[in-house]
């Protein structure tokens, strides 16, 4: 249980598997093990965020942004490994029945992740606030699984080519001629 308040759920369901197996050392070493696994990868960057802050406390901000990642979290996190990183959400699916289901999976979360930020607008447009915008970037292929913090720190996390595709996919979002073709919440696929 103390491990499920820091670990995603997809994370979790590996390790109690693996803990039925072989135990807890023996499950723990297992789900932070590298190896080469694929994966569906979304990244998505907030873009308007210096005139949020202009606009409202960074606090009101803060939980704005919160607001916004706790809902994919809360529906994501049996789906796939969610990873907000200050302005920017980082997912991965590596669905054990099959690649089609961690793209199927990817692709879901981040219709799911662009509705949830249209609700979350049309409650700022009401208020007269600055709406959220953001870059999203989908991509699939293998990238390197595994605890990649230390040995003492359970963070096991995604790194590779696919990885640095799916960021520079994201950058694209940003470019004024890709945005006058998405709109502000840009969706870029691979």
């Amino acid at each position: 249980k103390l491990l499920g308040a820091f670990l995603n759920n997809s994370v979790i369901t590996r390790l109690r598997t693996a803990q039925r197996q072989f135990g807890l050392d023996r499950a723990i070493s297992i789900i932070t093990l590298q190896e080469t696994r694929f994966c569906g990868i979304m990244q998505a960057d907030i873009r308007n965020f210096t005139k949020m802050f202009g606009s409202g406390s960074e606090i009101e901000v803060a939980k704005l942004v919160r607001q916004c990642f706790s809902e994919i979290s809360s529906v994501g996190q049996d789906l796939a490994v969610i990873k907000p990183v200050g302005d920017c959400i980082f997912v991965y699916c590596d669905d054990e029945t099959g690649r089609e289901n961690a793209v199927l999976n990817i692709i879901a979360l981040a219709i799911f992740f662009v509705n949830s930020v249209g609700r979350i607008n049309r409650t700022l447009q009401a208020r007269g606030a600055p709406t959220l915008n953001f870059g999203i970037a989908l991509h699939a292929g293998d990238a390197v699984y595994g605890n990649l913090a230390s040995e003492t720190l359970i963070d096991p996390t995604i790194i590779g080519l696919n990885v640095n595709m799916t960021a520079r996919l994201e950058e694209l979002t940003k470019v004024p001629e890709i945005q006058h073709l998405t709109g502000e919440n840009a969706i870029i696929f691979s």
